[in-house]
């Protein structure tokens, strides 16, 4: 016997409409709440006492269990008065323990050997024990990096897929001792993960993962609600429908409709449903109680609630109607849609969205985009931000969207604006800059100019949320934070979730306000001067840049210095204005990476300390031990502030993501010494860096684990090899790895990333 309590206060904001009005735990599971399989669980392996805390809706979930009391279970229920987080309500509700007590969610369907798991517990001595499963998709799981004994060695929490080095997920189930329920606060806001875990982890407390190899699944979205209910339905989980399997795969809570019509398996048919004529019901569906099906529809793949009804001749693939909602004939509701409480659809409409409680989308009218929630799939940050086509994917409607969720994220606080110089770049940064006021953000409107220039605009305003229009091939929204840096994960999930998600809405005199600061462009040249403080008279560089605004401002600025502009090396900038690649027409070219290795070697041999992205080329850190330099690396998209100190430092730092000023201080030194470009390579450390992508099945984080030792929580892993190292790094979309390959030339390093790729390749299959 064992104490037991079950968060049950979450709202399920991701799962809504369906839970505008249900809490997330009593979400019906082919007939049942979620959490009356929690229930199940606890009371094969012995639960006698179970704490129920309760947040948002309790009276559903206690009016639902005081009608159906447990024989042998003493539920108590605990309602809190504001949010206590998961530790805080675990201290709430069972102040005082003796033995281990078990946390576990009431909102997810597992099957887990709870007895073995206490068992591994006691066993290990372990202040807490947190039960893990591999998952393919780590984004929107805490991750646990355990050794082989159990014992965990630190954690990560939603990381994006670049910083994914392991595949084991928190469960949120947990054992936890005495000695470690004592050290909760009492009625403050506390959470196990983030904060009681990483503390008993910093003071050396006992802390393992029992990874247990059962059914778990987290109903955390929509589409992992309909997922659970489809697989179980398929048996792959210990628990079971309510009511009886007449054949494999068919579920009914009583007995057979009467009629002529088609179920394909799996499916689960609730009591008191009404199916006409020629309707095909099924594979994957789940079709509660008192629901009406009309003649001739079609249902796959989709959720209805108690009361749903679906009209003659309807199709519906993917969908979820809740309690009473309608599907009137001939109306078709594809995969995503959504019907709240009591909503419709009229007949002949169409709808690939979600529709909150109570509204009626009208017959005939085709809904092909969500105007509350929602937003293209493909709107998820990437290596570059979010990029598109203009037109396409990156319009002015979906640009002023993205205005509003940064300022929704924002919380109201001020952001810095700025675009490259591109055709079409003026409506979206007008679009961004509209969605931003209408959510109440100030904007610090710096108009066209390369990244390098907002970065010091931010750091010269002090500003900590910003967004790059960048342009090229395609066009990107970069979300950027103090000094210009890349925005961390907590700030792009933010964003994400606003614009899945309510935006902040404000009555016009409440609108932020924009501020035009392009004159602020004579203060960054200043400081572009200020690189070179000898001048650069008797040199001669020519500009080529992809933005005609950076190309002027950089010839503009080596004119005022002295320099010539009709002979010399070429200096090439990308769109960003990032990278500085210099091209002697006799030589030939110096790529980016050793421009940038350069200005490190000037930078060590002034005693400074520089600070670079985590894939910048290794061999940088060679060069800064040889030159008794200091070099940091900082995360390009942290979940936590792990890279604290390197950012810190990055902000003050801007040439490292400047090519204008990695060409200012290169010239600098030409004019200070006399050498050429290619007689400064030549003192460099030999090292070419080849690099490409790498697609993959299956979870990249999975790969990664298998792929090379994890050192901590990093942004991928470093493999040294026979003639060189390769940086294996997951893509931050889960679309495969990228490899930076180095070796002493192009040919070795392009045979090591050869080699890693077929690694990849290999392991892939087997997964």
């Amino acid at each position: 016997m064992f104490q037991t309590v079950i968060l049950a206060g979450g709202e399920g904001t991701r799962l809504r409409p369906l839970t505008c009005d249900l809490p997330k735990p009593m979400a019906p599971l082919c007939g049942r709440p979620a959490m009356d399989y929690i229930l199940d669980l606890l009371e094969r392996h012995g639960a006698k006492e179970v704490f129920v805390t309760l947040g948002y809706r309790p009276q559903a979930i206690t009016g639902y269990y005081t009608d159906r009391p447990r024989t042998g279970m003493d539920l108590r229920f605990v309602e809190e008065d504001h949010p206590l987080g998961t530790a805080g309500s675990v201290k709430n509700a069972c102040p005082n323990i003796e033995d281990p007590l078990l946390v576990i969610s009431g909102d997810a369907l597992c099957d887990f050997d709870l007895t073995a798991a206490l068992a591994f517990h006691r066993s290990r001595n372990a202040d807490a024990t947190l039960l893990v499963k591999r998952v393919e998709d780590p984004r929107e799981y805490g991750l646990v990096l355990a050794g082989e004994d159990g014992r965990i060695g630190g954690f990560v929490e939603k990381p994006s897929f670049g910083q994914a080095v392991t595949d084991l997920a928190n469960t949120g189930i947990y054992i936890v001792s005495p000695r470690a329920l004592s050290m909760i606060p009492t009625g403050e806001n506390t959470d196990f993960a983030k904060d009681l875990f990483p503390v008993m982890l910093r003071t050396g407390m006992a802390l393992y993962a029992y990874e247990d190899l059962g059914y778990w699944c987290d109903i955390g979205d929509l589409d992992s609600y309909r997922l659970c209910q489809k697989e179980l339905m398929a048996g792959l989980c210990a628990c079971r429908p309510l009511g009886m399997e007449l054949e494999r795969g068919i579920y009914l809570k009583e007995t057979m409709p009467a009629g002529a019509f088609t179920l394909l398996p799996p499916v689960y048919l609730g009591e008191n449903v009404t199916i006409g004529p020629g309707a095909v019901i099924g594979p994957g569906t789940v079709v509660g109680d008192s629901c009406r099906i009309g003649a001739g529809a079609r249902v796959e793949d989709s959720i209805l609630h108690d009361g749903a009804f679906v009209g003659e001749g309807a199709h519906l693939s993917g969908a979820i109607l809740c309690q009473g909602a309608s599907a009137e004939a001939k109306a078709v509701l594809e995969e995503g849609a959504v019907l709240g409480a009591h909503a419709t659809v009229g007949r002949g409409a169409s709808l690939r969205a979600k529709v909150w409680p109570g509204r009626r989308v009208e017959a005939g009218e085709t809904l092909s985009a969500d105007r509350k929630k929602g937003h293209p799939g493909w709107a998820s940050f990437g290596e570059q931000g979010l990029c598109g086509e203009i037109g396409v994917e990156i319009t002015p409607e979906f640009c002023a969207r993205f205005g509003a969720a940064v300022a929704t994220a924002a919380k109201g606080e001020p952001v810095a604006l700025c675009g490259g110089d591109f055709p079409g770049g003026e409506p979206l940064l007008d679009a961004l800059a509209s969605g931003l006021c209408s959510a109440g953000s100030d904007v610090a409107d710096f108009g066209k100019g390369v990244l390098g220039f907002l970065s010091y605009g931010m750091q010269f305003c002090a500003l900590s949320w910003g967004v790059y229009l960048g342009g090229g091939k395609g066009v990107s929204l970069r979300l950027v934070t103090s000094g210009g840096l890349p925005a961390t994960r907590p700030m792009e999930r933010s964003v994400e979730k606003a614009l899945t998600g309510e935006l902040a809405r404000r009555s016009g005199d409440s609108f932020g306000r924009r501020e035009t600061l392009a004159g602020l462009q004579g203060f960054y040249q200043g400081e572009l001067k200020k690189l070179a403080p000898q001048g650069l008279g008797g040199l001669s560089a020519r500009v080529q840049a992809q933005s005609p605004g950076a190309q002027r401002l950089l010839e503009d600025t080596l004119r005022q210095l002295g320099c010539g502009l009709s002979g010399g090396p070429i200096l090439l900038l990308d769109s960003s204005g990032e990278h500085l690649t210099i091209l002697e027409e006799e030589w030939g070219a110096i790529p980016a990476y050793r421009a940038l290795a350069l200005c490190c070697e000037e930078a060590f041999a002034c005693g400074e300390t520089v600070s670079l992205p985590f894939e910048a080329p290794r061999a940088l850190d060679d060069l800064a031990k040889e030159r008794d330099g200091h070099l940091l690396r900082y995360l390009c998209c942290p979940a936590d502030d792990s890279d604290r100190k390197a950012r810190q430092s990055a902000r003050d730092c801007l040439w490292p993501r400047d090519g204008m000023m990695q060409a200012l201080l290169l010239l600098a030194r030409q004019k200070r010494t006399g050498e050429d470009f290619f007689q400064m390579v030549l003192g460099l450390p030999s090292f070419e860096l080849v690099s490409r992508q790498v697609a993959t099945k299956g979870s990249p984080a999975r790969l990664m684990q298998r792929l090379g030792p994890v050192e901590g929580m990093v942004e991928g892993v470093t493999l040294s090899l026979k003639g060189g190292r390769v940086l294996a790094q997951p893509d931050r979309r889960g679309r495969g790895i990228r490899l930076y390959a180095e070796a002493v030339n192009a040919e070795a390093a392009a045979e090591l990333c050869e080699d890693v790729a077929r690694r990849i390749a290999a392991l892939s299959e087997e997964d």
